[in-house]
């Protein structure tokens, strides 16, 4: 994961919340692939019953993990999965809240490279 680049942001949303979270701002990998972003990912970070967890409203992400490096695992793992399976189907095969999703990942994605 030596390609995810982070950067501290101060906004943070509701819930428990112990730090303001972290930009994705270039690129993340998962399942083999190299994401390339056009624009940043905010990631808020919570932490729950033991458990680091990082979130994306935006695509729809509550990551889980035992440390901060298993939650930004998880949620790379996630985003990959999503992009997969929502990104690249037809509009035609999708809800319009999945349809809406779609649109973030292509506004936010810029290239995908197989590693």
């Amino acid at each position: 994961m030596d390609e995810v680049r982070i950067s501290a942001r101060s906004n943070p949303v509701e819930g428990t919340i112990l730090e303001s979270g972290f930009q994705i701002e270039r690129a993340l990998t998962a399942e083999g692939k190299l994401f390339k972003l056009k624009i940043p990912i905010d990631v808020a970070v919570l932490f729950e019953e033991g458990s680091v967890v990082n979130q994306s409203l935006k695509f729809s992400i509550t990551a889980f993990g035992a440390t901060r490096e298993d939650a930004l695992q998880s949620f790379c793992e996630d985003f990959a999965a999503l992009y997969e399976h929502i990104a690249l189907s037809s509009d035609d095969a999708l809800t319009e809240g999945a349809r809406s999703l779609k649109s973030s990942f292509l506004e936010t994605v810029e290239e995908v490279v197989e590693q």
